[in-house]
Formats: C-alpha cells, sequence, structure tokens
C-alpha cells in the first residue's frame, strides 16, 4: 500500500533532480560566456595601458623589457646614494609597469585560449585560467542558451543528475535491504 503512494513521489524527486541538474549544467556555457565579456572589456584596458609603455619606450629608443627594467636600475642607482624615498618610487614604478605588461599578457593568452577551445575544452581551461578579479566583477544573469553547446551541457546535466539517483537509490537498497544474515538453526537436537 505505501509503495503504491510512494512509488509516484519517487519517480517525481527522480525527474526533479535530473531537471535540476540539466537547468544548473546549462548555466555553465552563460557563465563563461558572460565572463569572457568581462575579460575582453579588461583586455582591452590593459591592452590600452601596454600600447601606452610601449611608447614610452619606443620613443626612448627601448623596448619595453627595457624600459622597465631602467626602472628598477634607477631605483638602485637612489639606493646607493641614501635616496630611499626615490629609490623607492622607481622600484613601485618598475613593478607597477611589470604587473601591467603581466596582466596583459595573461588576459590575452586566456582570451584567446577561451575563444579558440573546443565545447569539452572550455569549462577546464576556464577554471585553469580564470582571474579572481574578474570574477567578482561579473554580474552572472542566468538564463538557457539554445546552442549546441547549451545542449551538450543540458545532456551533461542530466546524465550527472540520473546518476546521483542510481547512486542514492544504490545506496539506499544496501542500506536498507531486508536481508537476513544470521543463519536460522532450524535442527532441533
Amino acid at each position: 500500500m505505501l509503495s503504491l503512494i510512494f512509488k509516484p513521489i519517487g519517480e517525481f524527486a527522480d525527474r526533479a533532480i535530473c531537471l535540476i541538474f540539466a537547468v544548473l549544467f546549462a548555466q555553465t556555457p552563460l557563465y563563461i560566456e558572460q565572463y569572457q565579456h568581462v575579460l575582453s572589456g579588461a583586455l582591452a584596458e590593459a591592452r590600452i595601458n601596454y600600447e601606452d609603455i610601449e611608447k614610452r619606450a619606443s620613443e626612448l629608443n627601448m623596448s619595453v623589457e627595457k624600459f622597465i627594467s631602467y626602472q628598477f636600475e634607477a631605483s638602485d642607482m637612489f639606493a646607493e646614494k641614501e635616496d630611499t624615498l626615490r629609490s623607492q618610487v622607481f622600484e613601485e614604478t618598475g613593478k607597477h609597469l611589470q604587473e601591467g605588461v603581466m596582466r596583459y599578457e595573461q588576459y590575452k593568452i586566456s582570451f584567446e585560449q577561451l575563444s579558440t577551445a573546443a565545447l569539452w575544452e572550455r569549462p577546464f581551461i576556464f577554471w585553469q585560467n580564470k582571474d579572481d578579479k574578474l570574477l567578482a566583477a561579473l554580474e552572472f544573469k542566468p538564463g538557457l542558451r539554445f546552442s549546441q553547446e547549451g545542449l551538450a551541457y543540458v545532456i551533461a546535466g542530466l546524465i550527472v543528475g540520473l546518476f546521483l539517483i542510481l547512486s542514492i537509490r544504490a545506496l539506499g537498497e544496501k542500506l536498507f535491504s531486508k536481508k537476513n544474515d544470521i543463519p536460522v538453526n532450524t535442527n532441533n537436537a
């Protein structure tokens, strides 16, 4: 009698869990796409800064690397003269320029890799190259993406949801089965 009541509830729960996982997994390509938009803006800003450094270095007939290294050399020169304030100014300027160049190069690589990645590679490349500051700037808007990529994630979510349901059932059967492991002695000797 109870099985008649709980069986439809269990079947509904199975479907609901699969649907929840399908919808959650369907958010992945949207999240990556929206992150890529934030990354694109950060890359554009970093490129402007890099080109400015490159222009200033070029005006002095230097490479960007040489231009930055001169900041550190000037810092060392002022440190030898015990002019710590000027030494610190040049050192911090060199660090700032160096970090800006490194950030530009990292954003450029990340953007290119995400843009050219195959469907199954995108989430791995995303997690490998993600920038926490850019993630913090991301204002995610959930939705559904009707594309091959969106369909692939929906199917993956259904499979994960189904696997979870089957695992829970197997665990439940193992824990709550009515097996009697204690042998009963029927001989009355």
